[in-house]
C-alpha cells in the first residue's frame, strides 16, 4: 500500500491488492475529504478499479490517477487550482 498523498482537499492513498500469491494487483484507492486541516471526515470514497498490473507500484499509481480525475469531475470548485 502506497502511502496517502494529499490532492485538492483530499487525502488519497492506492490500496491495490492480489487476489492469489502472485497473481496480478488490482487497483484500488480510497479518498477521504481533510475539512480544513483539522483532520479526516466524510465524504469518503473507495472504488475498486477493473485494471489489473504486475506490480503494485504500478496498480497503486494507476488508482492515485483515477482517484485525482474522480475529484477534479465530482468535487471541483471555482478558484482551486
Amino acid at each position: 500500500m502506497r502511502s496517502a498523498t494529499s490532492y485538492k482537499c483530499w487525502v488519497i492513498s492506492g490500496e491495490s491488492f492480489q487476489r492469489e500469491k502472485d497473481g496480478p494487483w488490482v487497483s484500488q484507492y480510497f479518498a477521504v475529504q481533510d475539512q480544513d486541516g483539522k483532520g479526516y471526515s466524510f465524504p469518503s470514497q473507495q472504488y475498486q478499479l477493473n485494471e489489473v498490473f504486475w506490480t503494485e507500484d504500478e496498480a497503486d499509481d494507476f488508482a492515485l490517477f483515477r482517484a485525482r480525475e474522480w475529484i477534479d469531475k465530482n468535487h471541483s470548485q471555482p478558484g482551486l487550482a
